[in-house]
This record gives C-alpha cells, sequence and structure tokens, in this order.
C-alpha cells in the first residue's frame, strides 16, 4: 500500500514540475507592502479610527437640546346642564443634559 501511494505522488509531482513556473522577484520592502496590503485584519483596524470617532459623535448627540411642544384641547358637552366647556392649552419647552450630567428644561405654558 505504501508503494501505491508513492508511485501516486511521484506521478503528482511529474505532472506538477510539467507546468511553467512564474517568478516574482520583490524586494524586501515590496514583499512587506503586498503582504500587509493582503492582511484583512489590517484592512480592518484601518477603519477603527473612523468608528471610534462616529462612536463618540454618537454619544456626544445625548447633549443636544430637545424641543417639545404639547397642545390639548378639552370640550366638554353636558346634555343636562347648559354648560359647554371648552379648554385648550399650549406648551412648549426646550431642554437638554449638560456634560457633568444636570438636567434643565425651560417651558411656556
Amino acid at each position: 500500500m505504501n508503494k501505491q501511494a508513492t508511485a501516486t505522488g511521484t506521478v503528482l509531482l511529474i505532472g506538477l514540475s510539467a507546468l511553467p513556473a512564474q517568478v516574482l522577484t520583490l524586494s524586501m520592502q515590496e514583499a512587506i507592502a503586498a503582504s500587509l496590503d493582503r492582511n484583512f485584519a489590517i484592512r480592518i483596524e484601518r477603519f477603527e479610527p473612523q468608528i471610534a470617532d462616529q462612536g463618540v459623535r454618537a454619544a456626544s448627540g445625548f447633549f443636544d437640546p430637545v424641543i417639545s411642544a404639547e397642545y390639548l384641547y378639552e370640550h366638554d358637552d353636558w346634555r343636562e346642564l347648559p354648560l359647554d366647556d371648552e379648554t385648550a392649552s399650549f406648551r412648549f419647552g426646550v431642554g437638554s443634559t449638560l456634560p457633568w450630567g444636570t438636567q434643565w428644561e425651560a417651558r411656556v405654558e
């Protein structure tokens, strides 16, 4: 059985040696640059500063001001009494959280 495996390996090597060999001559700097360009882990790491910047930008959105508005209308029609009651109110506000944690809000009602 070992002789068969050796014979097959020999035939395979003979078959591969018939292919023309291509030689690529590179300097040490070119070889290093080519290997770094093909390394996917390094390609991904190149995006880390941009990803971190977007994380900081997203986190700073917590401190953006929030504008709010509310309109409330109520109408009560009393059938038993001759009263027609209507109320309307409007609220407008702005608020935010400061970087040290203080929350503030200003409203007009």
